[in-house]
């Protein structure tokens, strides 16, 4: 009997919880193809990282071993940007001044289909006999599904032509997060849409495939927190 039950939830659970995920990630996760080497190490780094334990030492450690030592600059009057350079993306945490975490996450260096999300752990259920839809990396979190999925207006664009998500509540049942999510709109004709039809209109009129450049994890403050980091990125392309 117990047998049966289990098997009836695996059934009905998808069905009720939308596009909530259908199982934990763990084995069904594999390292895209062509991340080898160095990007492999990092890639498979971040799943091991959880950000409620951000400061831990064994975090820190996992980090290092990874990455390397990382690099720190300012970030307004108080808080700090501390990065981990990476092959293909940086994991990066900022904090404050007495170097308490604020917001961490990861940005694009190279593919953005190399660049592991931490703390994202999601998947959608597609219908009998079909694979579970798994959403790890920059690449899986398009313009298009954040748009649909994320329930509340983008902000932007800012100065050098990127969008940001609103706070982006993802994952799984008993693990869910806030993200905030970082599109590049640079040499985008949708540019000229948004200014006349207005942001949520116009980004329908971009690419809807257009992969997210960085990803941000915290609370629900997380698209705020996320603004002053953003530009430094944006800056750098």
């Amino acid at each position: 009997m117990k047998q049966r039950i289990v098997a009836l939830l695996k059934i009905l659970l998808p069905m009720l919880v939308g596009a909530a995920v259908t199982e934990h990630a763990t084995g069904a996760e594999t390292v895209p193809r062509g991340c080898t080497s160095r990007c492999k190490e990092q890639y498979q780094a971040i799943p091991k990282y959880d950000h409620a334990f951000n400061g831990d030492k064994e975090e820190k450690a996992i980090l290092k071993k990874a990455f390397g030592e990382p690099v720190s600059q300012p970030v307004g009057d108080t808080d700090s940007l501390v990065r981990y350079h990476g092959q293909v993306f940086d994991f990066f945490t900022l904090v404050d001044s007495a170097g308490t975490a604020k917001l961490i996450g990861v940005v694009a260096r190279g593919n953005p289909a190399y660049a592991r999300i931490p703390d994202l752990d999601m998947g959608e259920y597609q219908g009998k006999g079909k694979p579970t839809k798994w959403y790890f990396t920059l690449a899986d979190l398009s313009l298009g599904y954040t748009l649909g999925d994320c329930h509340d207006d983008f902000s932007g664009p800012y100065a050098g032509s990127y969008v940001l998500t609103p706070a982006c509540y993802f994952g799984r049942p008993g693990h869910y997060s806030y993200f905030a999510f970082q599109y590049s709109l640079v040499n985008q004709p949708c540019l000229k849409d948004i200014e006349s039809l207005g942001l949520q209109a116009g980004l329908k009129k971009c690419p809807q495939n257009l992969p997210a450049t960085a990803a941000f994890i915290w609370d629900q403050s997380v698209a705020r927190l996320a603004k002053p980091v953003a530009d430094i990125f944006a800056a750098e392309k």
